[in-house]
């Protein structure tokens, strides 16, 4: 996988967007609520988002101990330079 697309950690980041879809059905199921497909697709794009920057700033912060504890990520690696 890229480097840049793996220090997002995709697979966390679909967990937040699903989140998403989910409190969108929970409101929708349990409050009737109605919803604007866009929107909803929008606020799933945008959880996707933020946890893959809050991923990066992670490794960003605690490289030192990924050194030790996850070599293989990309910025202990080497593959993504930390400037």
């Amino acid at each position: 996988m890229n480097a840049w697309l793996e220090i997002l950690r995709p697979a966390n980041c679909g967990m937040a967007a699903i989140a998403v879809l989910v409190g969108m059905l929970l409101v929708v199921t349990k409050l009737g609520a109605s919803f604007s497909l866009p929107v909803v697709l929008l606020a799933a794009v945008a959880a996707f988002l933020i946890a893959g920057a809050g991923n990066a700033i992670n490794d960003y912060v605690d490289v030192e101990a990924d050194k030790v504890n996850r070599p293989k990520r990309p910025i202990p690696s080497g593959r993504v330079s930390r400037a």
